[in-house]
């Protein structure tokens, strides 16, 4: 089942093939696949070139068929000439789109040329990314005919599926309003992307691929249900390693085998004294809830399949598949059980440790669907700006060896605060779109949300909080003034400040005589200009406009129709509906009843009044806006580069206890300061967060400011030898083998906080790079590790050839009574650099024998001195 989401890759290298060939590419392409039996006559329009690429994705989706899949989807391979791998044509479940209802048309069927340009443009924006997508050319493709949101979104998702989400039945699930039914015929841009964030919030970490899946199953089988049971498992099986990203790459989890010290074939294998793993007991719909450690979570998954109990029985290569849920990392609320793997309830330490801390919303969400009476809690299913689950605390510092990504996930989390999001998607969605991620970081920078400053021995509270500064000055005697500036801290403070109050500066209900009266001024005005106003009720036959407001005196306005009748409850009656919170007890037009309520009876004007409160509704955001000036809260992000070379408590001062989470403005222990130079009051708004950088290899965090460490959480970032952008044969050489070994031995020669980063290897893609890498890079890096002790040096390379080894001359034997020996790096052009075999050695002589080129004579050739 790893294999299930294939098709995902798959299809937007296709729609990239598109983009790039054009439209007649795209038709020349269509007319030489071989579409089992069909021609390709349907996709055209008219003349041949009028072809629109979502009705070619959207006709090719729906060629799943068991007869139609193995004729058609290799011919699309090989007539595109595409590189990511295909799914098995002959396995229908690896082609969950899921396919458009049988009754909506793949076609956007455009009739004009004019129509024709702006699909193909659209079509090129999405392939770029979310935030390229115009939303007026977004806004005239969903007026076309007989295009509506269901055809629209899948022309979208099956673009780029890693970004968009589909609307229709199949996507409406209980708790997470997302569906149809939520998105107007007429909608914007903006409110499609609102609908898919608010999805994608429920779905923390995971891709809309994934979501749909799972909703599409959800849907059509009850995936989750009264019956779903659940059990939690550790990824670290063999206390050596997290093995979560094999869980990810897999689609499944497993354990037992060696970890266990149990072989795979004994026959009684759930029973055994030492493997009391019931791993055949998950069934279809369970969950899993999965942990690294006691305290640390790695993620939640429904089971679609399990190998232990069907299929592949008691052995290595077995796994629990599971569609994932939750793939964001959070830590647990307290200690976990200590065991591999098992079932688990509701009263259970692991349950509960994950039930009360960042994965509640989830755990609710899965109770809700077993038909447990708790409502999942939108304000953690989905994410505002006064949510912090998601991108961690205010304060936090990453920290790690070089080239471990410390910058780059800065950006990603900045923006996911901005933003709103999961960290992790937008590191995602950088790994896929990097540019676009960067570019709206650079906005927000250039906006005032986002600020970066850079510690260093110097830098000092009156360049961080406020200090009396120099200028020059001809109206000053000595020609120097001395002025006070602020910071980039209080700056920043500040403008948040500003921010945070002006978000809450409106009333905490609503004031349902200023609404009121507000939106009758609307609409009296509106009809004096000429505008006709007309109240509807959807799905009746009922539409009745109105002509004129009447007002009446003692505050009673009523509207008048066409035929001189006053019609609707007086406006005092329309206040104390909102006065009373009878709005949000009013779901229809028969929740609002006559002179005989107890009775049943339905008011005779109900739908009037009903259509009456709707178009109230509308009004009502637009107007709290206008009324009380509120502001959308803004999150603002500083970021504090190169942290611990700072003298913290010159630069802080006092202003380090502002920073804790309770005592930030807003918070129940508020606290505030006057500034020493200003005799300002000054405090830290609870919209402000910090995030700190820290390489390990220039300091220790044991030696940070103690202060310091309290008030932050700290997020550890070690090399990832097994980064999937790291090749594994790079002209015969495994960079994740290198990585691996060369750490390891560090650690040993020095600590685990001087290892080599990731990083430095994610863009080698030949030999050339690779020694570019080593010779202005790694080879200095060591140098400064080890402080030119270049025999611990080579250890690390394990004695290859970069690095000469020469004895002391004879003439000095005499005179120095000494073993010193002398050594050199080789020079840039030495042919040494540009043989394989001399990386190779680095992780192991074996490893030039057993490879691939050369064998037992390139192991000669390396001219080092092996290990």
């Amino acid at each position: 089942m790893k294999d299930i989401h294939l098709w995902a890759p798959w299809f937007r290298e296709l729609a990239q093939s598109i983009s790039a060939g054009g439209e007649d590419y795209l038709v020349e392409k269509a007319k030489a696949v071989n579409w089992s039996g069909t021609k390709p006559t349907p996709l055209v329009s008219g003349e041949d070139r009028w072809i629109d690429p979502f009705s070619f994705l959207s006709t090719l989706a729906q060629k799943a068929t068991t007869r139609q899949l193995p004729v058609v989807y290799p011919s699309v391979d090989d007539v595109f000439h595409l590189t990511q791998p295909l799914p098995d044509p002959k396995r229908i479940e690896l082609f969950i789109f899921p396919v458009l209802r049988a009754n909506v048309s793949a076609l956007f069927h455009p009739e004009s040329s004019k129509h024709f340009s702006l699909l193909w443009r659209l079509f090129r924006q999405v392939v770029k990314g979310v935030g390229w997508v115009s939303g007026e050319d977004y806004k005239a493709a969903l007026q076309i005919k007989r295009v509506g949101p269901t055809k629209l979104s899948y022309g979208l998702f099956f673009a780029d599926p890693y970004q968009f989400l589909p609307v229709d039945g199949f996507s409406v699930l209980d708790g997470t309003a997302f569906g149809s039914s939520t998105l107007a015929d007429d909608h914007s841009y903006e409110e499609y992307l609102a609908a898919c964030v608010q999805v994608k919030n429920a779905f923390p970490g995971c891709d809309p691929f994934e979501i749909n899946h799972f909703l599409f199953s959800q849907q059509r089988e009850q995936l989750i249900s009264s019956k779903s049971s659940f059990f939690h498992i550790s990824t670290n099986v063999d206390r050596k390693r997290d093995w979560w990203n094999d869980f990810v790459a897999d689609g499944g989890v497993f354990t037992g085998g060696k970890a266990s010290r149990v072989p795979w074939d004994v026959e009684d294998w759930d029973q055994h004294k030492r493997a009391p793993y019931p791993l055949r007991a998950p069934q279809k719909g369970d969950i899993i809830l999965v942990r690294y450690g006691m305290l640390n979570g790695r993620g939640i998954g429904v089971v679609i399949q399990n190998d232990y109990a069907e299929t592949g029985g008691l052995n290595g290569e077995s796994r629990i598949h599971v569609l994932w849920l939750n793939k964001s990392h959070f830590g647990l609320a307290h200690h976990a059980e200590q065991r591999a793997f098992n079932k688990v309830d509701e009263r259970s330490g692991t349950y509960r440790a994950f039930a009360e801390s960042d994965y509640g919303s989830s755990v609710r969400l899965i109770r809700q669907l077993m038909g447990a009476q708790e409502e999942p809690s939108a304000s953690n299913s989905t994410l505002g700006p006064e949510s912090d689950g998601m991108f961690g605390t205010k304060n936090q510092i990453l920290y790690g060896p070089p080239g471990t990504g410390k910058t780059w996930n800065t950006v990603a989390r900045a923006v996911a605060i901005v933003e709103g999001k999961d960290v992790e998607a937008v590191e995602k969605e950088r790994e896929n779109h990097s540019h676009d991620v960067k570019d709206r970081f650079d906005v927000y920078c250039k906006s005032g949300q986002v600020a970066m400053v850079t510690f260093h021995q110097n830098y000092a509270y009156e360049d961080f909080v406020e200090g009396i500064r120099p200028v020059l000055s001809e109206e000053s005697d000595a020609g120097v003034d001395f002025v006070l500036r602020w910071g980039i801290f209080r700056e920043l403070a500040e403008t948040a400040e500003r921010n945070w109050r002006a978000s809450r500066d409106h009333s905490e209900h609503l004031d349902g005589d200023g609404l009121v009266d507000s939106f009758l001024d609307f609409v009296e005005a509106g009809i004096e200009d000429g505008q006709e106003f007309v109240l509807e009720v959807p799905g009746y036959n009922y539409r009745y406009p109105m002509v004129e407001v009447v007002r009446q005196g003692h505050g009673r306005i009523r509207l008048r129709g066409p035929k001189n009748g006053l019609k609707g409850l007086s406006s005092l009656v329309w206040r104390k509906i909102y006065r009373d919170r009878l709005d949000e007890k009013i779901k229809s037009y028969q929740d609002i009843r006559g002179v005989s309520p107890a009775k049943g009876n339905t008011h005779t004007n109900a739908r009037f009044h009903y259509a009456m409160l709707q178009r109230l509704r509308q009004y009502r955001k637009e107007w709290e806006k206008k009324a009380h000036g509120q502001e959308e809260r803004k999150n603002f992000v500083l970021i504090l580069d190169e942290i611990n070379r700072g003298n913290i408590a010159r630069i802080f001062g006092e202003l380090i206890t502002l920073v804790e989470e309770s005592r930030r403005i807003g918070r129940e222990d508020e606290t505030t300061v006057t500034l020493p130079n200003s005799g300002e009051e000054f405090g830290v708004p609870e919209n402000l967060y910090l995030i700190g950088t820290m390489n390990t290899a220039d300091r220790s965090i044991a030696l940070l400011d103690t202060a310091l460490r309290r008030r932050f959480e700290f997020v550890e970032m070690m090399p990832d030898p097994d980064h999937p952008e790291i090749g594994t044969n790079i002209d015969g050489v495994d960079l994740r083998q290198l990585l691996k070994v060369m750490n390891e031995r560090i650690c040993f020669l020095r600590d685990r906080e001087h290892q080599i980063g990731h990083t430095y290897f994610l863009n080698v893609r030949d030999l050339e790079g690779l020694k570019k890498t080593f010779q202005k890079q790694v080879l200095p890096l060591l140098q400064e590790y080890f402080y030119d002790d270049w025999a611990k040096i080579r250890a690390v390379l394990g004695k290859n050839g970069f690095i000469e080894s020469r004895s002391r001359p004879e003439e000095l034997a005499k005179l120095v009574d000494s073993e010193a020996r002398a050594y050199e790096v080789l020079g840039s052009r030495d042919p040494k650099w540009d043989d394989r075999a001399q990386y190779r050695q680095i992780y192991g002589a074996n490893a030039a024998v057993a490879g691939t080129v050369g064998g037992e004579e390139e192991a000669a050739e390396t001219g080092g001195e092996g290990n």
